[in-house]
């Protein structure tokens, strides 16, 4: 299988955000790269999205009073 992108799950079951537009604008990454990786169409990522992902998600969570520390394995995952 390989890597498995589970972002828009944290996105919309974690964070209950309404859309992952919402996520975008607080998000400073390409809008297409953020629809690549929640559609797992993602070819190749940049260690900078990445830590701008994380970022952004435990900003929204600590913004929203979630107690949840968010780290890659909330963007993507491997699965054989």
């Amino acid at each position: 299988m390989g890597i498995r992108f589970v972002l828009k799950e944290s996105i919309n079951d974690v964070l209950k955000l309404e859309s992952t537009h919402e996520f975008i604008v607080k998000c400073d990454v390409r809008p297409n790269t953020i629809y690549a990786m929640t559609h797992n169409t993602t070819k190749r990522v940049e260690i900078e999205n990445l830590n701008k992902i994380v970022h952004t998600l435990n900003l929204i969570a600590a913004n929203k009073g979630i107690n949840k520390k968010f780290n890659l394995s909330d963007v993507m995952i491997w699965e054989d």
